[in-house]
């Protein structure tokens, strides 16, 4: 069952302690996303971690609106938490979704965001990128991948899945 299974029927119940242990694997499943979705457009960590919060929070005082797709609104939400706080430190952004698809992963962002990509640039090429960051951060599905890089979509599926285990085996090999 998924989250938003899960999440639903522990708001039906209105059993409060399974509501919040569903509220928590949600966390855990999606609060490093979201935090590298705000990482994108503001600079200073300690920011980040509490517009963080701020998406978490909001998220589960909207808990009775009947979400739909949990990632979808997390990562919506992050990302206009970020706009509204720049808007209000009077730092003029402008979003145009064209320009930010060709931009979000070269230019402009956080030091952080930055050193991540140097990170998954040792491992990765640049079209495995596009496709983990795309789908993971603009929720763009796999269909639409397919698409926009005029490939099978079981070729785009196959390099996103390959992508993520090479990822994976370079971070668990560096931490042993």
């Amino acid at each position: 069952m998924n989250l938003e299974q899960n999440l639903k029927l522990a708001l039906k119940s209105k059993n409060l302690s399974q509501i919040h242990f569903i509220f928590e694997k949600i966390y855990v499943t999606y609060g490093k996303l979201v935090y590298f979705k705000i990482m994108q457009y503001i600079d200073n960590r300690n920011d980040v971690e509490e517009l963080t919060q701020d998406v978490f929070v909001q998220f589960y005082n909207n808990l009775s609106e009947g979400i739909e797709n949990i990632k979808y609104y997390l990562l919506s939400s992050a990302k206009n938490k970020a706009l509204d706080f720049l808007k209000r430190q009077r730092i003029n952004v402008i979003v145009d979704e064209d320009i930010i698809e060709k931009q979000t992963y070269e230019t402009d962002f956080s030091f952080e965001y930055k050193e991540i990509l140097d990170k998954m640039r040792n491992h990765l090429n640049e079209y495995e990128i596009a496709l983990i960051l795309q789908h993971n951060l603009d929720n763009v599905i796999f269909k639409e991948l397919s698409i926009r890089y005029n490939k099978s979509l079981n070729s785009v599926l196959s390099t996103y899945h390959r992508a993520l285990k090479k990822l994976k085996k370079k971070e668990k090999s560096r931490n042993e």
